[in-house]
């Protein structure tokens, strides 16, 4: 336990990679990554808000998959 202790304290917790790992600025540059699970949550979000711009209580927006239909 005392070993993974030691090894969590070690990331990043911005990233997840070791400290020694990413804060080498000649490792890693930025992708620009869409995940259209995300977008439809957020849409789903904003398309609930009510006038005065709040949401129900307690309601939660999950992703659900939908298979490509065969025409």
């Amino acid at each position: 336990m005392l070993a993974w202790t030691l090894y969590q304290r070690g990331l990043c917790p911005h990233c997840g990679y070791p400290r020694e790992v990413c804060r080498s600025q000649e490792r890693f540059e930025a992708q620009r990554e869409y995940c259209f699970a995300k977008a439809a949550v957020e849409q789903a979000e904003r398309d609930s808000r009510g006038k005065d711009g709040e949401t129900e209580p307690g309601l939660l927006h999950v992703p659900v998959y939908q298979e490509p239909v065969e025409i």
